[in-house]
């Protein structure tokens, strides 16, 4: 369902993109058509606001629809956040990015602790492993209240992955650590600390935190999309993720955010040039950094991060030179999110936009459901390269998971082989298929099938765990 709001919304205030509005509002009629799109979409040109509609439903429930107005969990786009503190502490001269992390968190002493430097946390090149390095995270201790202080103390024994600045790999669990040193330095809480130094000078006037368990006027429930309907939102404390991923805003605050970043009134131009320079890959201090392509022209530098859990997904780029803005906030989980954003970014810049297909894991749910493995099997490997189609990986990935939450266990395994025989170079497919097959009972499968996915991905700290309890 749409939703006209805002007296802006059916207009466009930018006369050199004003042609455009249209454009991305026959795109995302047709996005939403095909892919069941729920959430809030704002695109801005110099602070100046193109586009901005709600699409689904912010409680399914009840019926209640998705506004401009909508407040959504950002989950790891919130991590931009956390960074923006430690630059604005390095600016103020408390604390420097290239302070070795042991300096605010000295009981932290696994091999090699002492080289990790604050830059090496901030542009996931410090070795710390992800949350699944720590044991039953998601079944039990992402569910349980703790102080930060506490949850950091969960993996401060755990080892390093590879020598700091040596390579990258993504962690949730690094930028806990670096709320704690936020902490740790300034004095005051985490959230206290976003609200004073972030929210307040941005205006930012309907951004909170999770642990804020006061009732929020236009809070979108979570939803996982099962392919065949939808599930509320998986649980998790609060506690677990601060500094990973524990804000929740609207479309319109992160404009605000956006505007306050260009005036300097959040961090100081020295910090902001450092703040989008490409450290390693394509990985920042707290965005990821890439240069996008403009027909005719140079290409532009776009800085920009993803969330997603199991109940929200959200993207947001800004493109520094021409400054735009995309933000797409959605209250369905595993969405994606990027296909939003990417083809909008293409029309703000005159590039040919992809076709909007089908996604297959929707159609193959539903065979499935109706006809059982075999036949949906059959629907797959027919299906699988029909250009009508769309096969996402990371979906049919969900899938699984979600039919082995609910004790459809073999017909999860059927999910994972399938998504191993379309992604035969992807680590996590492995790691997801021998899930499945330890489940199951099929231990020398399991075991196979970790030991391929380390092979593609030496780094899978859930491979190696899981390999030395099936050896044990």
């Amino acid at each position: 369902m749409r939703n006209l709001i805002l007296p802006f919304t059916a207009t466009c205030l930018c006369s050199l993109s004003q042609a455009q509005a249209p454009s991305i509002d026959s795109l995302m009629q047709v996005i939403v058509e095909r892919t069941e799109f729920s959430g809030t979409v704002l695109v801005a040109d110099q602070g100046e606001i193109l586009y901005h509609e709600a699409f689904g439903l912010a409680n399914r429930e009840w019926n209640v629809p998705n506004t401009t107005d909508s407040r959504y969990k950002l989950a790891s786009l919130g991590k931009q956040f956390t960074a923006l503190l430690i630059l604005q502490l390095a600016d103020e001269g408390k604390l420097s990015i290239d302070d070795p992390l042991v300096k605010y968190i000295p009981e932290y002493k696994v091999k090699n602790a002492d080289r990790i430097l604050l830059r090496h946390v901030l542009s996931h090149s410090s070795g710390i492993p992800n949350y699944h390095a720590i044991p039953d995270f998601d079944s039990t201790v992402a569910k349980l209240p703790r102080t930060l202080e506490e949850f950091v103390g969960l993996f401060l024994e755990l080892p390093l992955l590879f020598e700091p600045g040596s390579a990258t790999q993504y962690s949730n669990l690094g930028y806990s650590e670096l709320a704690l040193v936020a902490q740790r330095v300034d004095g005051r809480s985490f959230s206290e600390q976003l609200r004073a130094r972030i929210f307040s000078p941005a205006g930012m006037v309907d951004s909170f935190t999770e642990d804020d368990l006061r009732v929020k006027p236009h809070m979108a429930n979570g939803y996982v999309n099962t392919w065949t309907g939808y599930d509320r939102e998986v649980y998790r404390d609060p506690s677990s993720v601060i500094g990973s991923g524990n804000v929740v805003s609207t479309t319109m605050d992160l404009l605000r955010y956006d505007r306050a970043l260009r005036s300097g009134k959040l961090l100081s131009e020295q910090g902001r040039r450092a703040w989008t320079t490409m450290v390693r890959g394509d990985f920042g201090l707290g965005w990821m950094i890439m240069r996008y392509p403009v027909p005719g022209k140079d290409s532009v530098t776009v800085a920009f991060h993803d969330g997603g859990n199991r109940g929200y997904t959200t993207v947001m780029y800004r493109f520094l030179e021409n400054d735009r803005c995309i933000i797409v906030l959605s209250n369905s989980s595993q969405y994606d999110v990027y296909g939003v954003a990417g083809r909008i970014a293409r029309i703000l810049h005159g590039r040919k936009v992809p076709y909007v297909r089908w996604p297959l894991v929707a159609a193959f749910a539903r065979v499935l459901e109706k006809q059982g493995p075999e036949q949906a099997r059959t629907f797959f490997r027919e299906h699988r390269n029909d250009p009508e189609y769309l096969l996402d990986g990371e979906a049919a990935n969900s899938l699984g998971y979600q039919l082995m939450g609910k004790g459809r266990l073999d017909d999860a395994v059927c999910v994972f082989e399938l998504n191993v025989e379309a992604f035969s170079e992807v680590a996590n497919a492995y790691d997801s298929l021998a899930e499945g097959y330890m489940k199951q009972g099929r231990r020398q499968l399991a075991i196979n099938n970790y030991e391929r996915s380390l092979e593609l991905d030496p780094n899978n700290s859930n491979a190696k765990v899981m390999l030395e309890k099936l050896r044990g």
